[in-house]
């Protein structure tokens, strides 16, 4: 299935060469191992995932879209956070179900025993929080100026920030495929 996306993205066929690329990003960020990609066969949303390999130390850098990546025509998107008209966090429709697939995953590697930090949590860094029992991709902004235990969380695919404590901290997987935040920010205009 891979080798027909990368055709008909490549010759640019359909209305739908937009889904076509985030379809292609998504099985390529899907299938690999070690070694490079897999050879396994595109997994329905029912399937689980392949087993990833986690490594848990050095830096994880997460970066948003590019601006060239989110459509410049109408589209659907999901509205999932807005702390008023000029602070408002959108998630194109056509990037599901890699949300779900990442939470899944964030939720596993979370649960391991070298995912849990050694050190007090640095202003800049990636982690995952647990926040309402869901794990979520946070950057650390700064420790709490009233409570040391805490720290001021970005939560990178929400928009939103948080203050959590460093127990519910944890690394992320330096050998994640989900390189990119999920969400976009917007304001209504005038």
């Amino acid at each position: 299935m891979t080798s027909i996306v990368r055709s008909m993205y490549e010759n640019g066929e359909g209305e739908g060469r937009h889904f076509i690329t985030v379809l292609h990003l998504f099985i390529d960020q899907l299938h690999y191992s070690c070694d490079g990609p897999s050879s396994a066969s595109f997994l329905p949303s029912s399937a689980s995932l392949p087993p990833t390999v986690c490594v848990f130390d050095g830096d994880v850098e997460i970066v948003p879209m590019d601006v060239s990546q989110i459509p410049s025509g109408t589209f659907s998107a999901n509205a999932l956070f807005a702390a008023g008209p000029t602070d408002i966090s959108l998630r194109q429709v056509s990037l599901d179900p890699m949300p779900d697939y990442m939470y899944d995953k964030l939720a596993e590697e979370c649960q391991m025993p070298d995912a849990q930090l050694d050190d007090s949590p640095r202003p800049g860094a990636f982690y995952a929080a647990l926040i309402n029992d869901r794990w979520e991709r946070v950057q650390c902004v700064r420790a709490s100026k009233i409570d040391k235990a805490a720290f001021c969380v970005y939560l990178i695919d929400v928009g939103a920030f948080h203050y959590v404590r460093s127990d519910v901290l944890r690394r992320l997987n330096a050998k994640t495929p989900f390189r990119k935040m999920l969400m976009f920010k917007c304001k209504v205009g005038s």
